[in-house]
């Protein structure tokens, strides 16, 4: 798996029509988090949007009790964490660039547009519904840019 979004190979056949390659995964965490957000998006599109569809960005689709025992562990670990983060507020410019809690918060903030988009859901909408920053992606190759 690559990158901060762990993209798993799998899905790289899949990744090339859009012209996204292992090495652009690997190298630009923008393009990353973009493609995690993608995934995600397809997830909750999928499964709704609930603990089950981030348990299925890690472990698939299938009905098997051992997927669904997969999905369930994995969905605990991302909600434990995101309460977490939850009540860890910004404590200024040191912490809003960065750190692993920006990082998570980009994330969801792009799956939940991602899959708001999907349901035909206007952005704003969206933003201000689940009162979501979006915060701002650092990438050395395509340099500063917004996540969304």
């Amino acid at each position: 798996a690559v990158g901060l979004m762990q993209i798993h190979s799998n899905n790289f056949p899949h990744l090339a029509q859009f012209g996204i390659t292992p090495e652009g995964l690997y190298r630009d965490p923008c393009l990353n988090i973009y493609t995690g957000a993608y995934y995600m998006a397809h997830a909750i599109k999928r499964m709704g949007y609930n603990w089950e569809a981030v348990g299925a960005y890690y472990a698939g689709f299938s009905a098997s009790p051992e997927q669904a025992a997969k999905r369930k562990w994995y969905a605990d670990r991302v909600k434990s964490t995101y309460e977490q983060i939850k009540k860890a507020p910004l404590k200024g410019p040191k912490d809003s660039k960065g750190s692993w809690i920006n990082q998570l918060r980009c994330i969801l903030s792009c799956a939940r547009l991602m899959s708001a988009r999907m349901h035909g859901v206007s952005d704003k909408v969206a933003q201000n519904d689940h009162h979501l920053s979006f915060p701002t992606c650092n990438s050395k190759q395509t340099g500063k840019r917004q996540c969304l």
